[in-house]
């Protein structure tokens, strides 16, 4: 699509031979953002996100994202925040005026997020179903932003011993990229042996286990193939084990959106005002 004279591209960007690391950074750039829970000035927790789908609206580009649940329900660690901040004498009005929320980085730019797409009945859950962890969240950038992104996988095409890169932003540091290879593809009712024996990995309905480094913060960014193609969302990868990482099967999710009954929206600000209402009367009343 054009505006003016500038020439700017839109939309999913798909490959016929392998790319290197450097093609595919290149558009993770344009299109893997850092998400962010933040009270005031302070960021309490971040994890990654990634460009699903995109539509042209009179406002400018609207872009459908997907992170983890978990990195989305950051938000729900408000509550201590905000009870600690009610402890230190802080005014009521000043605990629920204060801003708060999640938040997206665009570059050097960041932008409230006002709503959540999740799986129906998994955000208020202690222990969410760990298939289900994945979050939409949308949002508008200025029509002339270049935003090449990575094509979803809709089907089961994954195969073991292929290549793979995760792309995100582990720790504190900027967009990053890693790969490796995965290692095995669960399907409902595996894994059963190493459940049996006491593993407790919690990926056996729709888990891509690969060795692709991972750290904190590489939440809910893509695993894509040497295509540009995404395979699956980084979600997991066990400290003390090396190369046991987890993503969940880009094709299990894209079935499961596809039905809007699997679906509950999550509106971000009056949950911030409960939250602070309930860190007020914690304070007060104990």
């Amino acid at each position: 699509m054009a505006t003016g004279k500038a020439k700017v591209e839109v939309g999913p960007v798909a490959f016929d031979t392998p790319q290197d690391g450097e093609v595919l950074q290149s558009i993770g750039l344009e299109s893997v953002f850092r998400v962010a829970g933040y009270l005031g000035d302070k960021e309490i927790g971040h994890g990654s996100s990634f460009v699903l789908n995109h539509e042209v609206t009179d406002d400018g580009i609207k872009l459908w994202c997907l992170t983890n649940l978990h990195v989305a329900r950051i938000i729900l660690n408000l509550h201590h925040f905000l009870y600690a901040f009610s402890r230190s004498g802080a005014p009521d009005d000043l605990v629920t005026d204060t801003p708060a929320g999640l938040r997206v980085y665009v570059g050097e730019n960041t932008t409230p997020i006002d709503s959540l797409i999740v799986p129906k009945g998994q955000f208020f859950k202690p222990e969410h179903e760990n298939h289900l962890d994945f979050a939409i969240f949308s949002f508008t950038l200025p029509v002339d932003r270049q935003t090449r992104y990575f094509p979803f996988n809709k089907n089961s095409t994954i195969k073991a011993g292929s290549k793979a890169y995760a792309i995100g932003y582990p720790f504190i540091m900027n967009l990053s990229i890693a790969d490796g290879l995965v290692s095995r593809i669960y399907k409902d009712g595996d894994g059963d042996a190493e459940r049996q024996s006491g593993a407790d990995i919690g990926f056996w309905k729709w888990g891509i286990q690969h060795n692709i480094a991972i750290n904190q913060g590489n939440s809910g960014g893509p695993t894509i193939n040497d295509l540009g193609v995404v395979i699956g969302i980084s979600t997991y990868g066990y400290l003390d084990k090396d190369g046991l990482n987890f993503s969940i099967d880009a094709s299990s999710i894209y079935e499961f959106i596809s039905d809007k009954s699997n679906l509950e929206e999550i509106t971000i600000q009056p949950l911030v005002k409960k939250l602070a209402l309930r860190a007020i009367e914690s304070a007060r009343y104990g």
